[in-house]
């Protein structure tokens, strides 16, 4: 390389004494300060989504608190007290030992005309009406009165406060059902059940499916997450006893995800039941998603917060299947997503118990560890994630707050783009100007070269003369060449003139 700089003239090297230098020297810094900007913004990025993730995780955690403190209080109130005894003793008394065959009839139709299409849509093999049909007569009874005889719509039961059938346990339904209704509507839980705790039977509920009856202890929702809550309280001992199951599928809520909530009812010191809360999952959502208001709450068009299980599932609804569900699908999809879980998002309309997260984070949130870190998230897609493990008792979860990379990292994109810009401005500037200054440089010493090279051949003008246009060196060396062509041109007059001088003499001595 040494060899090749020699090798190029005075001009080329001039130009690359000003441009390399210049050129690395912008580099350099632009690429510092490139560097600076990225770090600066990722850690501001990361402040931001620390500070959703912390809210959101105080959020929730209140949350699941004050859940727990409405159920140990509501089991305590008088008037759940009162209406735990009036539905436990009338649920048992004044009904007839056999379902007429019109009524039996009437109620399997319920079963294969509303239940069954509902559930099966949700089931990758179909169920039929044997795995759930009540085998006793006092659970029929009150499902015939309650469900089929009912003609509020599906989804409605809960509206209707009166049987067709008069009697001791519609009574109690008239007086307690209302308040309890606006209960569950004022706080948004799914479903409010009162159980009678020797029996396991469903004497009270709100919303009316069809474990409505049924025993939680032989009936054939006995080995639900629902039948576990109720099994805890129905042992507890102490009044402020609270337990929570995780979400699990449900299928009287058509295999739903349903997470519940137990407290045992007592009066005095005597247990006479257990109050059960069917978690509420659109309060959950709302939580999660600031009711639906992202960008307000700094998460901008890609960032979302989320819980998950030990199971590594959701536990409350990704932003991507709320905005743009086909979009969300269709990623899922080309990501190989397994067909079922992939119908039952569709069809189901929830990522809850559904999509599956294994991510490096997921793993250190669930294991207790609090950090954030870049990673591809349950679409692939770079994010920044912010993440931490959630104290709620009972059950493991973890929250994370993430963010696009490249939506965080957005306005880096337009500063490298800018700066690739102004650099290759740059390079212009100073490409015309450092050969300004070589040519500046390198003119009168090329002239100089070729004047030397006439005289040298000699063929040169002697009277002719360098250009002095600078006060510099070159100035100078052009004043100095000057001077010495004037020196050899008068050198050179003289010697032709005493040539001349002796050719004339020769000439006359010839003559003689």
């Amino acid at each position: 390389m040494e060899i090749m700089f020699k090798k190029n003239k005075i001009g080329t090297k001039l130009l690359l004494a000003i441009l390399v230098p210049a050129l690395l020297s912008i580099g350099v810094i632009s690429l510092m300060g490139f560097v600076v900007a990225k770090q600066t913004l990722e850690e501001q990025s990361f402040k931001q989504l620390m500070a959703v993730r912390e809210s959101k995780k105080k959020q929730i955690e209140n949350y699941f608190q004050q859940i727990r403190k409405q159920i140990r209080t509501f089991s305590e109130d008088r008037m759940i007290i009162d209406a735990m005894l009036q539905f436990n003793s009338r649920f048992f008394m004044g009904r007839p030992s056999e379902l007429s065959r019109s009524d039996e009839d009437q109620l399997r139709d319920y079963y294969k005309t509303e239940f069954l299409p509902r559930l099966n849509k949700n089931l990758e093999q179909a169920a039929n009406i044997e795995s759930f049909w009540p085998k006793e007569e006092i659970v029929l009874s009150i499902q015939f009165e309650y469900l089929a005889a009912n003609t509020f719509p599906t989804g409605e039961k809960d509206s209707m406060i009166d049987s067709i059938k008069k009697n001791l346990y519609s009574d109690a339904h008239v007086k307690y059902h209302p308040i309890i209704r606006n209960y569950l509507k004022t706080f948004g839980y799914y479903d409010i059940f009162l159980i009678d705790h020797e029996s396991g039977n469903i004497v009270y509920s709100v919303f009316k499916e069809v474990d409505f009856g049924t025993s939680l202890l032989d009936g054939p929702y006995k080995d639900t997450n629902f039948a576990k809550a109720f099994r805890a309280a129905r042992m507890a001992t102490k009044k402020d006893f609270v337990l929570m199951t995780d979400f699990e599928p449900y299928f009287p809520s058509y295999n739903a995800p349903a997470a519940f909530i137990a407290s045992p009812i007592f009066q005095g010191e005597k247990k006479i039941g257990v109050l059960i809360f069917q978690m509420p999952i659109v309060e959950i959502n709302r939580v999660m998603t600031g009711d639906n208001n992202w960008e307000r709450e700094g998460l901008g068009q890609s960032g979302e917060t989320y819980l998950i299980g030990l199971d590594h599932k959701m536990r409350n609804n990704s932003r991507f299947l709320i905005e743009d569900k086909q979009n969300y699908l269709s990623q899922i999809k080309k990501l190989g997503v397994d067909s079922k879980v992939f119908r039952q998002i569709e069809n189901l309309q929830t990522t809850i118990l559904l999509q599956e997260i294994h991510t490096e984070v997921t793993d250190a949130a669930l294991a207790g560890k609090t950090g954030t870190k870049i990673i591809e998230d349950y679409r692939r897609i770079p994010v920044l994630s912010a993440y931490a493990p959630v104290n709620i008792p009972d059950v493991q979860w973890a929250i994370l707050s993430e963010i696009d990379e490249a939506e965080a990292f957005d306005i880096i994109t337009t500063i490298r783009n800018y700066l690739g810009g102004f650099l290759f401005l740059v390079l212009l500037l100073l490409s015309g100007l450092a050969f300004f200054i070589a040519r500046t440089i390198t003119r009168p010493v090329n002239n100089l070269v070729d004047m030397s090279k006439d005289i040298a051949q000699g063929e040169g003008d002697l009277t002719k003369r360098m250009e002095v246009a600078t006060k510099d060196e070159l100035g100078d060396l052009s004043t100095w060449f000057n001077m010495f062509l004037e020196r050899l041109n008068n050198m050179v007059s003289e010697i032709k003139k005493h040539a001349a001088n002796i050719n004339v003499s020769s000439q006359e001595m010839a003559l003689g």
